[in-house]
């Protein structure tokens, strides 16, 4: 069987997202609760920011956790996306695909 088509997940698998997440998630606390210690978040990657928070600050107060949703969601798209990182040889492969017709590339 022969596929035609190629999936490619975005996020853990071309790019590693955590730099500009972490970045944004210390700016929202840092508005939005200045004086709490900032943990160690790699390990919770994965969930809506939303747990992140809650599960990280160990936190049910749904005003606050809204409120920090709201300030990683204006510093994430505003300055933090661009901390992103493409993972080593991912040009280079999707390069190699495009030249044999196997993808795309926009």
């Amino acid at each position: 069987m022969i596929f035609q088509n190629i999936i490619f997940d975005l996020d853990g698998t071309i790019i590693d997202s955590f730099p500009g997440i972490e970045q944004a998630y210390q700016q929202a606390l840092l508005h939005v609760l200045p004086d709490r210690i900032v943990p160690d978040i790699k390990n919770l990657i994965g969930p809506p920011i939303h747990k992140i928070f809650a599960l990280s600050l160990q936190l049910d107060d749904e005003v606050i956790l809204a409120e920090l949703v709201r300030e990683f969601k204006i510093a994430y798209d505003t300055i933090c996306w661009k901390n992103t990182l493409v993972y080593e040889g991912v040009i280079n492969t999707l390069e190699q695909l495009k030249k044999r017709n196997i993808i795309y590339l926009l």
